[in-house]
């Protein structure tokens, strides 16, 4: 294993879940890296939640360690893109976007997304969701 990915679940309350998130690590290794996962959960999350999840994802960019460019540093995103509307304006990170039984379906308001995705998280169909509908994914659609 070269490497690990660590969820950090998104809550307004963002500086506890920072100081738990690397409380919980106790240290900064280099081959972790922080994915903060932004979701509804069944209505828990609505509105625009930009402004708290960008200062989460700098204050755990700013701990991993200097900006690349100016662009967070070892910091993910996990988002669906029916939940967009909660983290509209987005930072310069990758995304991993969760979509079961199909590939993700991207708006004119989540091209960034899509652009910025870097893995779709899907099923076998051996839990929830049917598999993806095409034997081969084909990231040329997107």
């Amino acid at each position: 294993m070269r490497g690990l990915i660590v969820y950090c679940v998104y809550r307004r309350n963002w500086r506890d879940v920072l100081a738990t998130h690397r409380q919980m690590q106790g240290e900064n290794r280099p081959d972790v890296v922080s994915m903060v996962d932004v979701e509804s959960w069944g209505g828990q999350i609505t509105g625009d939640n930009s402004d708290p999840i960008n200062r989460l994802v700098w204050g755990l960019s700013d701990w991993r360690g200097p900006q690349v460019h100016g662009k967070p540093r070892r910091v993910i995103g996990y988002l669906n893109p029916h939940d967009a509307h909660i983290w509209p304006t987005r930072p310069p990170i990758g995304f991993v976007v969760p979509s079961y039984g199909s590939r993700p379906r991207f708006t004119a308001d989540t091209r960034d997304l899509a652009a910025q995705m870097i893995a779709h998280q899907y099923t076998d169909g051996q839990g929830y969701g049917n598999g993806l509908n095409h034997p081969r994914f084909d990231t040329a659609s997107f």
